[in-house]
Formats: C-alpha cells, structure tokens, sequence
C-alpha cells in the first residue's frame, strides 16, 4: 500500500498569536496525518511567541518552530519555511480556519490529476475576528464580474472542479488576481522549477502564479478551501503603502508578452480599480495626502472613459476635496 504523500503546512504568525493558535488546533484536527507542521514567528512583539510554545507543549503536536530575529514579511517568511518543506505539497495557514477534511480533500484531488497541475486552489468563506461569517470570495464571481471570456469555463455548472491551462490562468491574472492564497496547495516541484518568492515584493502571490502558470496548468476546487479572517492587522486591508507599488511593479515585469488588446484594458482597469479601493480605505482614515498621491500616481494614468469608471472618480474626487463625505462602498 503506498503511504500518503506528506503535505508541509506552514503557519504564519506576526503579532497574531491568539488566532494562529485557533489556525493550528485546525491543523491538528484534519483527517488527513501526513502533516510536516513548520511554524514560523516573524519576530512578534506582543507575546505571540509565548503562545505558539504553549500550544505546542500543551498539545505534542509534532513540529518545528522557528523565530525570525527581525520581521521579514511574507515573503521571507514563506521562503524560510521552504527551505525546511520535505512534502510532496505546501499549503500555509495563518490566522484563517480549515474544515477538518481540507487536506484530504487536497491531496486526494491532486493525486487523481496529472503532475502537470501544479496549483490548486478553491473559493473562501470570509470570517471577522469574532469567527462570524461576513461574505465570500470566489474566483468564478470575480471573473463574472470582471467580464472574463473564461468565466464560463471557470464556473461550469458549479459543481467538482476544472483544470485550467496555465496560460489561461496567466492572462486571468492581468485582470485581477482572482485566486486566493489561503485557499491554494502547490506542489513542491513548481518551486523547484520557477523558484521560490520574491522577496523585493510587497505582495509575493501574484508574482508566483503568474510564473508558476508559464509552466503549470492550476485546478480549481468549486468548494470554500479556508475561512479567510478579515481584521484591523491584515496586509490585504489596503492602507499599507507598498501595496499599489508592488502590484504595479509585478504586472509591468510580466505584461511585455501581451497581445491581447481586452487584456491590456483590463491591466489598466485593474490598476484603476485598486487604486479607488485603496484611496476610499485612506481617505477614511484620514490619510489624505497619501489618498491624493495614489490618485495622481496610480488612478489618473489609468482613467477610462466609462460610466462605472466616471461615477468612481466623482466619488473619489468627493472624498479628496470633502474629507468624511464618501465612505468605502
């Protein structure tokens, strides 16, 4: 009888020490036990630390812990859990929660498919601090509303799942980046063959698919993979600064191959689209002159012509020029 293939979990904690508690006990009860646990502080400053060792003596899982001496950031912090990954496939967790099948819902999936799928991924349920549903997030949505010519493909009839050709997913990708995360397993071996994260990137995802897609197909799981916990600490809120420099600089390094025409559209809107998220966030907390940089910068240069995009800049000008009028929404 072969044995499992191993899945190494990483778990990411930054000052976020009650909920990778929560994060790991879902580790600790999935169904599926060939788990290399590797546990990863990136400094935590306010007794994080002191948790995750508590867990572990209170628990015996087995595991490996390491504390980063200076706060890396995400990339680096998944880069240094590779470095000690042995299993056949990688999947991370950090203050998010898992059914107790997720795993061996991955792994069985990823073990009837060719080694060509490299990538999986699945829909999300989006959870606050308390643990409340809020909404969800889902890649055939989000296409949907994006307009996508695969959005059919992607969505079928709602039911199992679709293996997805990599330059498929490739071009997606410009339009938005559509897969979430916390809901996706790799294959090791896409990290051997494409490399590791880039650690000059604020966000290290989109980057890392639109490489692994030049040599992989993706498969797309239509269920919830992970209770994603949207709080005040979350890089994904939108105020962090590095943000929009990040994710323009990722899609100028990939976009010289493009020859799409819609898709180049739909790298400006992408941008544009961002951009008033995240100035709507800044201009509610006051960040004003930070929200009037974003506009000039990022907002501007990809302005297009229509309705949506008019009724936007009307609303951002609004929270510019009269701070506390417009509220995100």
């Amino acid at each position: 009888m072969t044995a499992d293939p191993v899945v190494t979990v990483v778990c990411l904690c930054y000052n976020t020490g009650r909920y990778a508690v929560k994060a790991l006990d879902c580790v600790r009860r999935q169904t599926y036990q060939a788990i290399q646990l590797v546990i990863v502080d990136d400094a935590s400053t306010d007794g994080s630390e002191e948790l995750l060792r508590d867990w572990i003596a209170r628990t015996g899982y087995p595991c490996t812990l390491v504390r980063n001496p200076t706060n890396v950031g995400i990339p680096g912090v998944l880069n240094r859990a590779l470095g000690l990954a042995t299993g056949e496939y990688v999947t991370w967790i950090s203050d998010d929660l898992w059914d107790d099948d997720r795993l061996a819902t991955v792994t069985g999936l990823f073990r009837a498919l060719p080694d060509q799928v490299g990538v999986m991924f699945g829909d999300t349920v989006v959870i606050d601090a308390d643990d409340r549903p809020t909404g969800a997030t889902s890649p055939c949505r989000t296409l949907q509303l994006l307009g996508h010519p695969a959005a059919a493909l992607v969505c079928g009839d709602g039911q199992g799942h679709v293996v997805l050709d990599g330059r498929t997913v490739w071009e997606a990708l410009f339009w938005r980046c559509f897969l979430a995360a916390p809901s996706a397993t790799v294959r090791r071996r896409v990290y051997e063959v494409v490399g590791s994260y880039d650690e000059t990137l604020a966000i290290e995802d989109l980057d890392f698919w639109l490489r692994a897609a030049r040599r992989f197909d993706f498969a797309y799981l239509r269920r919830p993979l992970v209770r994603y916990r949207v709080h005040a600490t979350n890089f994904t809120s939108g105020i962090r600064d590095a943000y929009l420099d990040s994710l323009a600089e990722t899609l100028r390094r990939h976009a010289a191959d493009l020859t799409l025409p819609a898709t180049r559209y739909a790298l400006r809107r992408h941008l544009r689209e961002e951009a008033y998220r995240v100035i709507q966030r800044l201009t509610t907390a006051g960040r004003h002159r930070r929200a009037a940089r974003v506009f000039r910068r990022y907002y501007l240069p990809n302005l297009q012509l229509t309705a949506n995009a008019v009724k936007e800049t009307v609303r951002v000008c609004a929270a510019l020029l009269h701070p506390g009028i417009v509220r995100a929404g």
